[in-house]
């Protein structure tokens, strides 16, 4: 069990977990040190190593790197190990591909009906940006839970870049090439074809289309 907290770390903590419930990111240091009315950077950094040492927290050591472990203030989970990346998808280009890890913004607060094994653990989540999969239900502003994975069977909803390009797209191959199919007439499926290969991977599988996950 996490120990007791100083009055000033509560209300620390409870700005943080308030901010993520309202922002879906966690906070920075100096919106931290805003909104719990500390007066300086340096003195949130300690409250964070404090709250850290006492189990509620954990630091990542990256910008935004907190992740809630304990919240003594309600019932609703604050899954460590959940992240939340800057990555728009749904078929609008996002730029040369960067490793994951350069791309978390922060953790979220994700239901634990979702997190099923250890493996789950590493689930992602990646704001929705365009409409080609709006057929599928999938709207711009909604949220995917990604699986981490480098393969996918036809019929999967994948991650995946094509020439250093993100897209949300579902899977499938003919004759040997890989077609990423959209869930809207106006975008044009994408061919990765065997003859003529293109820059292609897959990130993830996506597991859950998400309207909200408070």
């Amino acid at each position: 069990m996490p120990e007791e907290m100083t009055e000033r770390q509560e209300s620390v903590l409870r700005f943080i977990v308030s901010y993520i419930r309202r922002e879906r990111r966690t906070p920075s240091t100096r919106e931290i040190m805003r909104g719990s009315g500390l007066a300086s950077t340096g003195a949130i950094s300690y409250q964070l190593k404090e709250l850290a040492s006492k189990g509620f927290i954990k630091l990542t050591g990256k910008s935004r790197g907190i992740d809630v472990v304990s919240n003594p203030f309600d019932e609703s989970p604050v899954i460590p190990g959940t992240r939340l990346l800057r990555v728009v998808s749904g078929g609008v280009p996002a730029g040369a591909l960067k490793p994951l890890p350069d791309l978390v913004e922060g953790s979220a607060l994700i239901d634990q009906r979702f997190f099923k094994s250890k493996k789950d653990e590493e689930l992602f989540l990646i704001r929705v940006a365009g409409d080609c999969m709006s057929g599928a239900g999938i709207n711009i502003g909604d949220w995917v839970l990604v699986r981490p994975q480098s393969t996918a069977n036809p019929g999967d909803l994948v991650i995946a870049v094509v020439d250093g390009e993100y897209t949300l797209k579902r899977f499938r191959t003919e004759r040997g090439d890989v077609i990423l199919e959209p869930a809207n007439p106006a975008h044009k499926p994408i061919r990765v074809s065997k003859d003529k290969p293109k820059d292609f991977r897959i990130l993830g599988r996506v597991v859950k289309a998400l309207k909200d996950f408070e």
